[in-house]
Parts: C-alpha cells; structure tokens; sequence
C-alpha cells in the first residue's frame, strides 16, 4: 500500500503511476463495496427468500406512500406556500447584505423548503397516482413562489460568492438545484416564458465555482434538458478533468430520478443533449449514491448549526412594526370589524417581533353581511370544525388542483370539479388550460355546481356528528372505567 501510495504521488518511476491509480481505485471501490455489502445487502433489493421478509423496494414504496400522505396533509393547512413565502423574505434580508451590522440571515429555511419539494415530488414520480398528480399540480400552483426563492437564493450566491459569510449558501446550492431540476420536470419551462428561469440559467452560468464543481454541473444540466444546448455548458463539460467528468456522469445516474429518469435513461439524455458518450467509469462500485449521500449529510448538518444559530440571528431582525413606524415603515394591516365600528390591527410575526412578511394578503375578519340562510361552507370555516378531517372527504368533493373540500365549487366543461379561486389563480399563473387535461378552459366555461355544494354541506354535519358520537362514546367508556376502580377500592 505503501509503494502504492508513492506512485499515486509520482514519486515512482512514470511508467508505472497509471497502473498504480489503478489498483488503488479498485481497492478503494472494494472497500466501499464490502461497506455497502455490510450495511445495505443486496438481498435486501430482491424478492424476499422467505415468507415475510420486506425488500427495499417494497419498503421505499411504503415510504413514499408515508411521504405524499403527510405531504397532503400539509397542503390542506397551506404549509408550502407560508415557508415560500418565509424562506423569500429571508432571502431578501441576505441580497441586502450585513450592513448595519446585521449579518446574513440563515439559509435553513430556504434549503428545508428545496428538500421538501424535492422529496415530495419524487416520492410522486416512484408513486404516480391521483394523490401524487394533486400534489404535483400543487406545486405548479406555487411555481412562481417557488421559483422566486430560487431566484433570490441565486442572486444572493451570485452578489456574494467571494465574500466568507457565503460558504453556506455555496454549502446549499445542491439542494436548491435539486429543486430547481425537480421543478423542471413538472413543466417549469412550460409555464413561464424564459424570463425568470433565464434569469436563474444566467446567473448559474456566471458562477465558474457551480461549472467547475462535478455535482453542481451535473444538477444544472438535468435542469435544461428540455431545453436547447447552452454553448458555456458545452465548453463546461470540456473543461472538467476526466476525474470530475467521471464523477459528473455518477451525480446524473444518481439524481436522473429528480426529473423522473432512471439513471440509465438520465444517461442516455445527457448524452444525446451534450452530444457526448459518457465517461467509462471502469469496474467496481458505483459512487455517485455515495457521493450524493455524503451531500445530503453535508445539508442536514447545515440545517442544524443554522436552527441552532437561529435564536441569535433573530436578534438582527427589523423591529417590529410598532417600532418601525419611528422610521417611517409602515406595516401592512388587516381591518378588524367590532361591535363599534372597524380598526387597523398591524399584521405581524408577533412571536418573533418580525414585521408582517411581504406581499401576505390581508386576512379578513369581517363579518358575513349577507341575509339569509347558506347553503354553502367555506374552507376557512371548515378547518375551524372540530373532528373534521378534508382528507376523508369523497374525491368527488375535492378540488381536482389541490384536493381540498370545496367551498365554491365550480364544474369545467370536461367534468372535472375546482375551487372557483383556487382555478382563478390556476388561470392566472398557469395559463387558459384544464389543470387535469391541459386543453383550452377559461373561468367563464365553467359553472357553478349548488348541488356539489349541498353535498359538501351534508357531509360535513354527517362528519361534525359522528365526532360528537365518538366523542361522547369515550367520555362514557372514560366514566365507566372509573366507575370500576372505585368499586375495586371498595372491595
């Protein structure tokens, strides 16, 4: 091994260096193969050998199952869209820098919410069922938020990439690529012009530390193959040593899945978009899951210095709104109706003292003015219902975007049922097409369904009824159970 080490070092005659780098990648490719061997076995990728046994695949499908069932979840109580807007406002604060002796924000909300929408989306890929089209659909709802945090993430990266407190943000690129390329394959390129995923391209492209770096590279190219070849990228890939051009080609086998390839197929496409034959990785062991393991390690180890650092870093924030006024900021608000009249309530993180975040909408507390006896329940007052889970709810009652209960249900032409404002800001975002069929629809095509409405109203007391049910049926049971241990004690 010694020996080995010196002509891996040219410290031996030149003649014999290439076959001693040689041996010493095969000896390194064993170890990791006995380690893999050791701790992931290759049974466990089979059919069981016995009645019972559970192989990896079979359990990556009950976690991904797990995963779009609390992604679900999620949607129902709007969690993605608030960290989009968290991690924008974050982002913001960082493209300003540390002036005023504040230093940049940390990058932990921005790189939690690329992790969640890069697991969520591939778990939907593997899945590929009605849950997993809802909650890709989702996403392309939130698109431009998403791609907006992107965006900003970027900007901050490229403002500041000589500067030391930008070490994390460069620490967190391959999470924001991975969702940068996880977007790509729900139709980024499709639902905007080239605009601001241009925007996002350019700045990429003006980084030589993302072209040089083999996973980075190899990220930013699954991102565009739908797109046409970039000159730069080309004379990128020229550039990289055969070292790293055999580390690229692992990093695209090992995240094809991002944009629903299998690593053959990603492969494949990167080949025929750079119209190049991929590098020959030589026997032994892949290491591209390796290396992307060790990047995931790299991020969560990140996520929890910065949670740790949060508390503090709180402490440069902006003063809260009643503060700020002093300066002249002035803080959105909403208008509380009361008894006597309506009042400006200033809208802000009050647990933190942070100001409201930019561009929330205003939250209404205003009473219901219409007479009359409703027919309908909105979402809103749905989630205030005790023991009402929307998720149980018929998939007929449900939103064919998001999978929420109707509130205000509106039919399409082609059948399919929508919350009249969640299709308004479809339409709005995603252009006049059917977010089910992709053909031509426009909001004055589709009609109201009162009878779609009553049903969402009787099933909804139907639900409110049965919790009282199980509830009293507890209370009993609770009561019942104290009942005997009083006439234990007496015994």
């Amino acid at each position: 091994a010694h020996s080995m080490v010196q002509l891996s070092l040219g410290l031996g005659p030149p003649e014999q260096e290439g076959r001693a780098l040689g041996r010493l990648r095969a000896l390194q490719e064993n170890f990791a193969r006995a380690y893999c061997e050791l701790f992931q076995p290759s049974v466990l990728w089979g059919a069981g050998l016995e009645p019972g046994d559970a192989p990896m695949a079979e359990l990556q499908r009950d976690l991904d199952g797990h995963i779009l069932k609390v992604a679900a979840s999620a949607v129902h109580l709007g969690v993605f869209a608030e960290l989009a807007l968290a991690a924008e406002f974050y982002l913001e604060r960082a493209l300003e820098g540390p002036s005023a002796g504040r230093r940049v924000p940390p990058v932990v909300l921005p790189v939690m919410l690329c992790r969640v929408v890069c697991t969520i989306l591939v778990s939907s890929f593997a899945t590929q069922d009605a849950s997993s089209a809802l909650l890709q659909r989702h996403f392309r709802l939130l698109m431009p938020d998403l791609l907006s945090v992107l965006l900003t993430f970027f900007e901050v990266l490229a403002a500041r990439q000589h500067c030391e407190d930008i070490e994390d943000y460069f620490a967190a690129s391959p999470a924001a690529l991975d969702a940068f390329a996880a977007l790509s394959a729900i139709g980024l390129w499709s639902l905007f012009s080239e605009a601001v995923p241009g925007r996002v391209v350019s700045l990429l492209l003006g980084m030589p530390r993302v072209l040089a770096d083999p996973a980075l590279f190899a990220r930013l190219v699954l991102s565009l193959l739908s797109r046409p070849l970039e000159p730069a990228l080309a004379g990128a890939y020229e550039a990289l040593a055969p070292g790293d051009r055999a580390a690229f080609w692992q990093q695209v086998a090992a995240r094809g899945k991002l944009c629903c390839l299998a690593p053959a197929e990603a492969k494949r496409a990167v080949e025929e978009w750079l119209s190049v034959s991929a590098e020959a990785e030589g026997p032994g062991f892949d290491m591209g899951a390796l290396q992307v393991a060790a990047t995931e390690t790299a991020v969560d180890s990140l996520i929890n210095r910065c949670l740790a650092e949060l508390p503090d870093s709180l402490r440069d924030c902006p003063p809260p709104p009643t503060q700020r006024e002093a300066v002249g900021a002035v803080a959105p608000t909403c208008t509380a109706v009361e008894s006597g009249g309506s009042e400006e309530v200033a809208m802000g993180l009050s647990l933190l003292g942070l100001p409201a975040l930019p561009g929330q909408a205003p939250r209404l507390a205003a009473a219901d003015g219409r007479s009359g006896q409703r027919r309908g329940v909105s979402r809103e007052e749905v989630a205030r219902i005790r023991g009402i889970d929307p998720q149980q709810a018929p998939e007929e009652l449900r939103c064919a975007i998001d999978g929420k209960l109707l509130g205000t249900p509106v039919r399409s032409p082609h059948g399919h049922m929508f919350e009249k404002a969640t299709l308004e800001l479809w339409l709005e975002r995603c252009g006049s097409v059917c977010p089910v069929t992709n053909l031509a629809l426009r909001m004055e095509d589709c009609v109201r369904d009162k009878s779609v409405e009553r049903q969402v109203v009787e099933w909804v007391r139907a639900e409110k009824a049965q919790h009282k049910e199980r509830a009293q049926a507890r209370r009993l049971q609770k009561a019942q159970g104290a009942q005997q241990v009083d006439a234990g004690d007496l015994c």
